[in-house]
Order: C-alpha cells, then structure tokens, then sequence
C-alpha cells in the first residue's frame, strides 16, 4: 500500500494497451476491503483481532487522505512536503473506496448481531467522516 506502488499501478493502467489485463488500484482496493471487512458482509461478529485489523486499514488509509505534515528538511528535500510519490491519482480513488466503505458498514449495521460489532462499525463510520471531511 506504498504510495510509490499505488502510483507505479495507475502508471500502468495509464499506459495498458489492453485495460482487461490490468489489475487496477480500484480493483485491488475492492478486493482488500472485502478480504478485510468479510466478517461484515457475511454479517458475522468481527472479533478483537480483525477489528484491530480493520482499524489499522482505516488509519491508513486515512493517513493517505490527509498525510502528516513532513518536518521542516523533509518537505524542502521533497519540494514542499508533497512527499515523494505524486499521490493526484491515488487520492481521489482511496477517498471514493472510503466512501463505498461507508456506505456498506451503514447497511451492516442494522444485522450486526452484537454491541462489540455495531459499536466497532459506528466508530469506524465516525473515523471514515472525520477523514473525508477534517474541519
């Protein structure tokens, strides 16, 4: 999930003569997220550990949204803190995956059979809101 990876695949995408051969960022972002979430959508309890997990992927996630601001030398080193890979693709993508995330944890919810797993999917759903809209 290294920005430098991410870009070198919409790279790819971008120069694919044919675009079925290519494994897409969004593609890849879709299967991550119904590999790390399938507890949700089976509609099963989500133990301490995948919540753990699943956690872990929304901060960084989030943290690909609104990356921290670099020090000082770093941002100088990097032109003014872009970092060094040009995140303009992955951005936009990561931020429509974080929403189709949204949208799927509302509808679990309401079936998720214990306190543990819905109160784990509403603070996930308060952590997705606070990334896609900090202010």
């Amino acid at each position: 999930m290294s920005n430098t990876k991410l870009q070198r695949m919409v790279e790819y995408e971008a120069m694919a003569e044919k675009k079925s051969d290519v494994y897409t960022i969004a593609d890849m972002l879709t299967d991550l997220r119904k590999g790390l979430w399938s507890e949700m959508y089976a509609g099963k309890p989500i133990d301490a550990y995948r919540r753990h997990l699943q956690n872990t992927y929304v901060e960084a996630m989030a943290a690909k949204i609104n990356p921290p601001a670099l020090p000082a030398a770093a941002a100088a080193l990097f032109g003014g803190g872009a970092g060094a890979a040009n995140t303009d693709d992955i951005r936009p993508i990561i931020k429509d995956e974080m929403r189709v995330l949204d949208r799927d944890i509302l509808t679990a919810i309401g079936r998720a059979s214990d306190r543990m797993t819905r109160a784990h999917l509403q603070d996930t759903r308060d952590q997705i809101k606070q990334m896609l809209d900090p202010k």
